[in-house]
């Protein structure tokens, strides 16, 4: 596995974000083709089915596919909310082969393989993705939550027979959000025509976890500019609000990479 895979399967994390974008000033949001009258409420009842979690443990698979360079591993997450994402990534063998570490402001990966050290701001992922991305938007995204800032830009809201679909802009992003009968989020598209960046994310095989649904399945497509990654993860464990260690070092002996 090349050096450059391994960041970016680390960092592909972060480009899930890339449509959860914080902007200076909000534009009007775009009419939906048939707005609802209790649009109030549909949004309360996407709220309402919102992931509440002080730390989260998921546990699976990951395939990731970059420029066609095509991996399959396994992939650990654990996340306290608002403070840091930890990942491990390792090959069949159970060997791990990357371990990073997302807060506010950091991005911090080690490649086991090449014995090497990334560590840079968190706006090191501008360069694949948007220049506002938030925190906070990223973990809204790994755990299918709706960021909370789409929710509070007035989106129209359609209903399609049991499902439901928010229709937004905010500056430049456009955005649809699709839901079930039980308004839980099944997929996102994102799309930033003038900047050349898209996002796709689709959600599946909810199971219960701390009263609400968690996907035990996300589907990614990411496209800024060149730079294309597919992304599909498979959660076979979730556990939540359970005591979490978040272990990060990096040995002497590895080389700092740029």
């Amino acid at each position: 596995m090349k050096r450059n895979i391994l960041a970016a399967l680390s960092v592909s994390l972060v480009l899930i974000a890339a449509g959860g974008c914080k902007t200076r000033k909000t534009s009007a949001a775009a009419p939906a083709a048939k707005t609802v009258p209790a649009a109030a409420g549909a949004i309360a009842r996407i709220r309402g089915t919102q992931v509440q979690f002080t730390t989260l443990s998921l546990r699976g698979k990951a395939l990731l596919d970059m420029g066609g360079n095509t991996n399959n591993v396994g992939i650990q997450i654990r996340m306290e909310n608002g403070k840091r994402i930890w990942a491990s990534i390792t090959a069949l063998a159970g060997i791990e082969v990357a371990r990073a570490l997302i807060t506010p402001d950091s991005v911090r990966v080690v490649n086991r393989l090449q014995s090497t050290y990334l560590g840079k701001p968190f706006s090191f992922v501008q360069g694949f993705a948007t220049r506002q991305i938030d925190f906070q938007m990223l973990q809204s995204v790994l755990s299918g939550n709706v960021p909370e800032l789409l929710l509070a830009g007035q989106p129209g809201v359609e209903k399609k027979g049991v499902n439901t679909v928010l229709t937004g802009k905010r500056e430049s992003l456009d955005y649809n959000m699709f839901f079930n009968e039980l308004m839980k989020l099944t997929a996102t598209n994102l799309n930033d025509a003038a900047a050349g960046r898209a996002l796709k994310v689709e959600y599946s095989a909810h199971q219960e976890i701390n009263g609400g649904l968690f996907p035990g399945q996300v589907n990614i497509n990411s496209m800024a500019g060149p730079k294309r990654v597919t992304m599909a993860l498979t959660f076979t464990k979730i556990e939540g609000n359970i005591p979490l260690e978040f272990p990060f070092t990096v040995p002497k002996r590895y080389e700092v990479i740029n």
